[in-house]
């Protein structure tokens, strides 16, 4: 557990980075708006995550580029800050144990971008 990561919160077109992994935002049937999709919108299909959770690995995306992550924030503006907050939590814990996995890379990094409101 000796092993130190980053986590960065940026502006900007994520896409364009290098990185492990990225959160991609979403609504709660997990779809994310156009201008994170690199196709038509009407071509994906929504992957299910696990009973209860907010975060799912966008499927059969190429292996020779970042890892999108999907994270339910359509919470709404009702919702309270600690609501996203433990969205983040929950995809740092799942995202973690998946980059350290990625050992062949030469750099491992985390990146997540918390969606404007």
């Amino acid at each position: 557990m000796g092993e130190v990561g980053h986590v960065f919160l940026t502006r900007g077109d994520l896409r364009a980075l290098w990185c492990d992994a990225w959160l991609m935002p979403c609504d709660a049937r997990f779809r994310p708006k156009r201008h994170w999709w690199q196709d038509t919108l009407d071509e994906w299909v929504a992957p299910t995550p696990a009973e209860g959770s907010r975060v799912c690995a966008v499927p059969s995306w190429p292996a020779d580029q970042p890892q999108p992550w999907l994270l339910d924030v359509g919470g709404g503006p009702t919702m309270p800050i600690s609501w996203f907050a433990e969205g983040v939590t929950e995809l740092l814990d799942r995202v973690a144990p998946w980059v350290l996995e990625q050992q062949d890379r030469s750099d491992v990094g985390l990146y997540a971008q918390l969606p404007e409101f």
